[in-house]
């Protein structure tokens, strides 16, 4: 069992590292869209993933046998600019089992994995979530995961690949392949927990691809590391903690993290009468031929993991170590966990501070000052909720602070909120107002509470909450409420309105909600009125609200210039909002259209179509295969009994839509005769037809 844990948290250092390796410049085969590809072969057996420009990933195997004594992978990366890599880099290792050459039949082994349909895979890099639906291409052996959201993978992906969590180092002096698992690093599965102890150093593994395999690695492994069986439970199913420091080199570039990592996931892997860790447990302790029932056991686990998850789907989650510290005591928590857990693990409940929330960055804990405000006497807590019957309103008036970045910072304690939900409750109100609106003029704003108090906002009232800040005024309806108590089942919700930029054309606001879960980004149907002042070269312009997706990308949206100077837009979901002239909005958008339109007609004019043909007596039936990536609206079969003229300008048949592939010529057939077709697809965009590449000629004889 020790064994195998071992080796499955090597296997994460290089899933959690690897994207941001750089390589030897060899030659590797890869297409022009195709950012990283990697690929694995054995025998007479070759599996390829490869991540796409779109973030689409592509997973092929192509054979069934394999020679379990060696495997040897390739990796190959290019233009990916968050790691400086323009040209293909490529890397190629020969990893070592250490077990006699034979032939293994993949369809005995990997019966779930080949037969395996499609999944949704929900991710998460701190606080950036994705999703990805894996389904299977057809009857061909390839599987393709594609994200629901691209902006959202993007996202994540220079999340991970960004310098805070970790960097890539291409001078090293060593050509060596290695891991350094990090003294205190661990994998958790279920109640089983695998620590490398501090006591014991770094673990160093240099030797996976030397002859003696990974049983060398094995032993080094057994030399620092200790496994618990009824550790407590973790926050999900699988949790690895790999320390900051850890490395990841092959040849002669290695990545290293600057900070905690920790990978989470609720893939049930022990699920089944049949446990597989009890299987890789008896095959540890098994005889001398142990590393080749630790590898079966191993790989009749990930056949059953892939059964479990096959047309379901699982979570799995990266989170950066972020440390908070008080009086020189520090701890490492991952990135979203509360204020209030980390305050726990200092060992100082009880203890007031002026932080909470989430924890998002490195942070300091400042402890209140429990001094009573001048003129003496004690503050009662919950003295600033007040109840306005006839407005059927409950305001909290809570205290705020700036910081020297301009932010100003309030939070909702425990006891103001139970007064808040308290006295709404008592006087029906139909709004409660969180006042944290500052005697300054603060360019952001930040407001916490707790998670519960939204929740009993919801359940208990049927108010609006209403945050006051000096960036805005923001209004959750009902709904809205309710879609941010679902997401935030635990800790703090912290919402965050801050002003980006200014000037004498344009504010743009980015808006925020944080849990512990994530952020809050769609409102299931619930709607959020915003209200910000105007600058005031804009007070006397016609404006308009645009909303600002994560490619920059301008979409309008309704709103109102109010008498008072203010502007007031209703949304439904979170992100970057700007007002700006209408002038300057109509240029941009215009602009962005036609960069569009430009980018779909050159795709749609570098479209390929494969054409083919087959005949039967009075018939002859044309098939096309389109390339991937553009749609057409309708395909054009044109038809001569010359190859290279006599086709004319008007198609011999078109379709009716852009989805049919194929087209049997009935008419106009004389037996004996030659015939030549060839395809095209048109789209029209912005008013103007645009025509793919011409297909190969179809040629048949009719009969």
């Amino acid at each position: 069992m020790k064994k195998f844990l071992s080796l499955f948290l090597a296997a994460a250092m290089i899933l959690c590292m690897m994207p941001a390796m750089a390589f030897a410049d060899e030659d590797f085969s890869m297409q022009p869209d195709e950012k990283v590809k990697l690929e694995l072969k054995s025998g007479e057996t070759t599996a390829t993933v490869t991540a796409k420009d779109n973030y689409s990933i592509v997973a092929e195997v192509t054979g069934t046998k394999v020679d379990k004594s060696q495997v040897t992978v390739t990796l190959g990366m290019q233009n990916i600019a968050g790691l400086g890599i323009k040209d293909m880099k490529k890397h190629e290792l020969t990893f070592n089992t250490g077990l006699a050459s034979s032939e293994v039949d993949l369809n005995v082994w990997l019966e779930n994995v080949l037969k395996f349909s499609g999944c949704t895979i929900n991710g998460k890099v701190n606080d950036k979530v994705f999703d990805y639906t894996v389904a299977k291409d057809g009857d061909s052996p390839k599987r393709t995961a594609t994200p629901n959201t691209e902006d959202a993978v993007r996202a994540a992906w220079q999340t991970l690949t960004g310098t805070d969590l970790l960097t890539a180092n291409t001078n090293e002096t060593a050509d060596n392949s290695k891991i350094i698992i990090g003294h205190g690093a661990y994998l958790q599965i279920g109640k089983e927990k695998l620590v490398f102890d501090e006591k014991d150093g770094d673990c160093t593994i240099d030797n996976i691809s030397t002859a003696e395999g990974l049983s060398a690695a094995v032993n080094t492994i057994k030399e620092h590391a200790q496994l618990t069986t009824d550790a407590a439970p973790a926050e999900k199913n699988i949790e690895i903690y790999l320390p900051k420091g850890s490395v990841l080199q092959i040849s002669s570039s290695s990545v290293t993290l600057k900070r905690d990592m920790y990978i989470r996931s609720d893939v049930d892997v022990a699920a089944g009468e049949n446990a597989p860790l009890a299987a890789l447990r008896t095959a540890v302790n098994g005889n001398n031929d142990a590393m080749a029932e630790v590898i079966k056991a191993l790989v009749n686990m990930f056949n059953n993991v892939v059964k479990s998850v096959d047309k379901g789907s699982f979570d799995v989650e990266l989170l950066g170590g972020y440390t908070v510290t008080y009086n020189g005591t520090s701890v490492t928590v991952p990135y979203g966990t509360a204020v209030s857990k980390a305050i726990e693990k200092l060992n100082l409940t009880g203890t007031q501070f002026n932080e909470s929330g989430t924890v998002t960055e490195d942070m300091t804990l400042t402890k209140k000052d429990p001094t009573p405000p001048s003129g003496g006497g004690a503050v009662t807590p919950g003295d600033n909720v007040t109840n306005d019957p006839g407005d059927k309103t409950t305001t909290a008036d809570v205290n705020t602070s700036t910081g020297t970045d301009g932010k100003a910072t309030a939070t909702v304690d425990k006891t103001t909120a139970d007064k808040i939900v308290d006295k709404a409750v008592e006087n029906k109100s139909e709004e409660i107002i969180i006042d944290a609106k500052t005697t300054g003029n603060a360019n952001a704003a930040e407001i916490n509470l707790p998670a519960e108090t939204v929740k009993d906002i919801v359940e208990k009232t049927e108010a609006n909450v209403v945050v006051k800040t000096d960036v805005a005024e923001v209004i959750l309806d009902q709904k809205a409420a309710e879609a941010v108590a679902e997401k935030a089942t635990t800790g703090t919700v912290s919402i965050v309105v801050e002003k980006v930029k200014e000037d004498d054309k344009q504010v743009h606001i980015e808006l925020k909600v944080v849990t512990a879960n994530g952020n809050v980004t769609d409102f299931k149907g619930g709607n959020v009125k915003v209200t910000l002042a105007l600058p005031a070269a804009l007070k006397d312009k016609e404006v308009v609200c645009v909303y600002i997706d994560e490619k920059g990308n301008y979409t309008k949206v309704a709103g109102t210039k109010n008498a008072d100077g203010t502007y007031t837009f209703n949304t439904g979901h979170f992100s970057t909002y700007a007002i700006m002239t209408a002038e300057e909005a109509d240029k941009v958008i215009k602009a962005q259209e036609k960069a569009k339109n430009d980018k779909l007609k050159a795709g749609v004019k570098a479209t390929t179509i494969k054409a083919s043909s087959s005949a039967k007596k009075k018939s002859i039936t044309i098939k096309w295969k389109k390339s991937y990536g553009y749609k057409v609206d309708y395909f054009q079969v044109f038809r001569s009994t010359k190859k290279n003229s006599g086709y004319g300008t008007k198609a011999f048949y078109t379709t009716k839509s852009g989805t049919q592939k194929s087209y049997k010529n009935t008419k106009a057939l004389k037996k004996g005769t030659r015939y030549y077709y060839k395809v095209r697809g048109v789209r029209k965009i912005d008013g103007v037809k645009v025509y793919t590449k011409w297909s190969n000629k179809a040629i048949r004889t009719a009969k």
